[in-house]
């Protein structure tokens, strides 16, 4: 007993009797690989948004015998988690970008095999309000606006008075007609991105 796995050894038995002591046969024999226990593999895991920055992940917890959860992004340790948590928020992230997580158990030196991988994408960042807005009347019904463009906005949308509706256009000028004479309008415009 008390061998080393894997290890070659040799043995040499001999027989004896009161007159003395017989030749040696000899036998060699290598030990079998160590049994090395296996952990369960987490499953289940889904990730959702939860902000801009922002990723939470959930997992089934395991009923077997281990110490906690370790969290990977792309391969990359995230955090190391007790038995009794299953959920995870992972902070930090940057908008509008794809990330991909996977979860594993651990027993003390011991590790699972990587869950399924799942791969979710944070919302992009919301354009920043207009700095400039211009309204110049034309003529008795008719109004031109004009803004200053805004980073990362893929379009504009055009409210009149109070009203909810709009109209959306992806110029920074906008031409409203139609418009009552020696009338007072208030005109607001939002940039927005997908």
């Amino acid at each position: 007993t008390d061998l080393e796995a894997e290890t070659t050894y040799i043995f040499g038995v001999t027989a004896v009797n009161e007159v003395g002591e017989s030749g040696r046969k000899s036998v060699v024999v290598t030990t079998l690989e160590a049994e090395v226990e296996v952990l369960p593999v987490p499953d289940s895991l889904f990730a959702f948004t939860s902000g801009q920055n922002a990723m939470t992940l959930m997992w089934n917890a395991i009923d077997g015998d281990v110490e906690g959860y370790k969290i990977y992004n792309d391969g990359e340790l995230v955090a190391t988690l007790g038995k009794y948590e299953t959920f995870y928020e992972v902070g930090g992230l940057e908008p509008g970008t794809t990330y991909c997580f996977t979860v594993t158990s651990y027993k003390g030196d011991l590790e699972s095999e990587h869950s399924a991988e799942v791969c979710e994408t944070t919302p992009p960042t919301v354009p920043a309000a207009l700095d400039t807005l211009f309204a110049e009347a034309l003529n008795d019904s008719t109004v031109v606006l004009t803004w200053n463009a805004v980073e990362g906005a893929t379009s504009y949308n055009v409210y009149q008075d109070y009203d909810t509706t709009f109209v959306t256009v992806t110029d920074t000028v906008y031409t409203v007609t139609d418009l009552e004479a020696e009338t007072t309008y208030i005109f607001g415009v939002t940039a927005v991105n997908e």
